[in-house]
């Protein structure tokens, strides 16, 4: 799978580039992979896919801090709620907020950030 990945996004990046991967050294004639792999291609691959937490933790955020607002100050307008959101988005990460809602303790940290 990663290889099929790393080979694929290698003809991506030739293409756009309007290289030939095979003339670069990336892949062989047959579209192959060049052996030896190094575990650089691996560790961007692996890294890259934070989204699978970070995407569900930001959502699960939005949503908290929704219900929040609601809480705290009424039905806010979609200006005032995104403008919300986005200031106590630039003060705390999302996954830290996230891991708070975990363990119920994202009040208190929201409280403290909205008051500052």
């Amino acid at each position: 799978m990663i290889h099929r990945c790393l080979r694929n996004g290698s003809q991506a990046a030739c293409i756009l580039a309007g290289k030939d991967a095979s003339s670069l050294g990336l892949l062989t004639a047959d579209g192959k992979l060049v052996a030896p792999i190094g575990a650089e291609g691996f560790l961007v691959h692996l890294g890259d896919h934070d989204w699978v937490l970070s995407g569900f933790a930001a959502a699960r955020c939005v949503a908290y801090l929704r219900d929040y607002a609601k809480r705290s100050f009424g039905t806010l307008p979609e200006a005032r709620f995104n403008a919300l959101r986005n200031y106590v988005g630039s003060r705390v990460s999302y996954m830290r907020l996230y891991q708070d809602i975990a363990q119920g303790r994202a009040d208190a940290l929201v409280a403290s950030v909205v008051k500052a």
